[in-house]
């Protein structure tokens, strides 16, 4: 009798069993389709005692190796990604293939010129002048003006990819309490460990992620060189902070226990976030800063030619186009009150174009460093008392501390402002075009004219033709090498997603062969059951 029902408690064990593997088995039919989802066996082993069998596990098909690898390849990607973006919408905003940009501008500009030079008298070919002058001013303000809706639409970026970062570590948290809850056999623990696994990846994409499994399955996260995100069920979060001394644009930084936060925007190397924050502050950056340069050089170098002639009224030192402006800003961390109360241009002539700094060793000695050739000269500070260097004045007033820095130059915004001087605005005849004071010379014009051959940018090897076109020319370069960049990181991608599928992936032909077999199984243990039933009614009946 103890034979039979041993018997009866093997064939009973088979039944559930192969009840339970045939939903593990249906569990993966049913995801066939799921992103992330990772295929799953249910492990039988032998039962000693009573015989039959049991499910101890429902296992998981992953790889580690496979999954760390996907997720550096995600941040590459996220990387790549977010320059290509910027790069090509760069590219098209600088581009002059399908539009006259500054390139032709300039060059209408110059003809415009050349056209003066042969009537230096005549009304038209001064109008022709001046409005060839408005229209390359206009172009500058419009190219400035569409690179800073760029580099503000990069700044939003990088603010959404933050709160995208701290809604997928929250659950990261989430899911990393619930596995610790669950069981080991517990089916919905694997969904979890795969869910947990693609979110993972996604953060991946953002940023420069890379997790570690403890010994109860919870991973911990860390970025930007080791910077806790998430430990088992607590996440840290990002947030967006404005940063003074870069335009009021976000920086990204860690808020940890208490009110304690560590800026990580420089630590940050790969993911989506890096490429934004790199492509806001570089590239869009240089950008803008090259355009301000060229529009700040040719405002100034038109002036100091223009000045030196004459115009029809006999009338000289006229500037052709606004005198720019000086810029200065003082260092968000100064320790001092002093504030910048006056800052102007006394010689155009003498100006570098140069970025400086003012820096105090003392509250009443500073140096001024031109950070383009690293050239420093010395000088005492009196409150209210004009700075004079390099043609240009700038007028600090307050008290100052050792450490207390403001910068200075000549071309911030210059692409914005550059506009025609009020006098060659208001007056034609202001143009001047003679060299000596007499109506009909066109010295000055031929002058004027010459600019366009002459060195201006690189040590005076650059026209301003060559610095237009270079610019171009890197840029393109650039962007081809950003495409190329992401293309090969889709490929990389790919490639690691086709390992992991050909692991983890739901085959239906193979699930539909393991779904015969468990149900042949299911039935082999019902009939054993039922044969045994009709046996232990004989022995009862005799």
């Amino acid at each position: 009798m103890s034979t039979i029902l041993g018997a009866f408690s093997a064939a009973r064990q088979s039944i559930l069993v192969n009840q339970r593997s045939l939903a593990v088995t249906g569990q993966n039919i049913a995801n066939v389709n799921t992103n992330g989802y990772s295929r799953q066996r249910a492990r039988i082993h032998a039962l000693p005692q009573m015989g039959g069998a049991t499910v101890y596990a429902i296992e998981r098909l992953r790889d580690g190796f496979l999954d760390k690898q996907r997720a550096i390849a995600k941040g590459a990607l996220g990387l790549a990604t977010a320059r290509d973006e910027a790069l090509s919408q760069l590219e098209m905003i600088v581009d002059e293939t399908n539009a006259l940009g500054p390139f032709g501008m300039l060059s209408d500009l110059f003809t415009k010129i050349q056209d003066l030079s042969l009537r230096p008298t005549g009304l038209p070919e001064r109008e022709g002048l001046r409005s060839s002058a408005i229209s390359l001013a206009n172009g500058l303000h419009t190219m400035r003006r569409r690179l800073e809706e760029l580099q503000q639409r990069q700044d939003d970026l990088v603010k959404e990819e933050i709160e995208k970062v701290n809604q997928i570590t929250s659950q990261i948290a989430g899911i990393n309490a619930a596995i610790n809850r669950a069981g080991a056999t517990d089916v919905g623990a694997n969904e979890m460990l795969d869910r947990r696994m693609e979110l993972v990846h996604q953060l991946s994409e953002l940023v420069d992620a890379r997790y570690y499994e403890d010994s109860d399955g919870l991973f911990t996260i860390v970025f930007a060189g080791g910077f806790s995100l998430v430990e088992g069920d607590h996440a840290a979060s990002l947030k967006a902070e404005a940063n003074p001394d870069n335009n009021g644009f976000a920086n990204v930084v860690l808020r940890r226990t208490g009110d304690m936060t560590i800026d990580v925007t420089d630590r940050l190397a790969t993911g989506r976030l890096a490429g934004l924050l790199n492509t806001r502050d570089e590239d869009v950056a240089n950008q803008i800063q090259r355009f301000d340069k060229f529009a700040a050089q040719l405002a100034a170098r038109f002036n100091v030619q223009h000045r030196a002639g004459y115009d029809l009224a006999g009338q000289t030192n006229i500037d052709f186009f606004r005198v720019v402006d000086v810029y200065g800003a003082r260092r968000s961390d100064n320790q001092g009150d002093a504030r910048i109360t006056d800052a102007q241009v006394l010689d155009q002539a003498a100006l570098t174009f140069d970025d400086y700094e003012i820096r105090f060793t003392a509250p009443d000695a500073y140096q001024i460093v031109n950070l383009t050739t690293q050239n420093t000269t010395s000088g005492t500070y009196a409150s209210g008392a004009p700075i004079v260097f390099d043609g240009v004045s700038v007028t600090i007033s307050g008290t100052v501390s050792d450490g207390d820095a403001f910068s200075v130059n000549t071309t911030h915004g210059a692409a914005s402002a550059i506009a025609l001087s009020a006098q060659v605005a208001a007056d034609l005849s202001a143009i001047a075009a003679s060299a000596d004071g007499l109506q009909g010379d066109n010295g000055n014009a031929l002058a004027l004219a010459a600019l366009e051959t002459q060195g201006v940018f690189n040590q005076g090897t650059a026209t301003f033709g060559h610095f237009l076109s270079a610019n171009l020319t890197a840029l393109g370069v650039a962007a081809q090498r950003a495409r190329d960049d992401l293309e090969t990181q889709e490929m990389i991608v790919a490639q690691v997603d086709g390992m992991i599928q050909s692991l983890s992936g739901v085959s239906l032909d193979e699930e539909s062969t393991y779904l015969l077999q468990y149900e042949r199984a299911f039935q082999a243990g019902a009939r054993v059951i039922q044969t045994l039933d009709e046996l232990l009614q004989t022995i009862i009946s005799i």
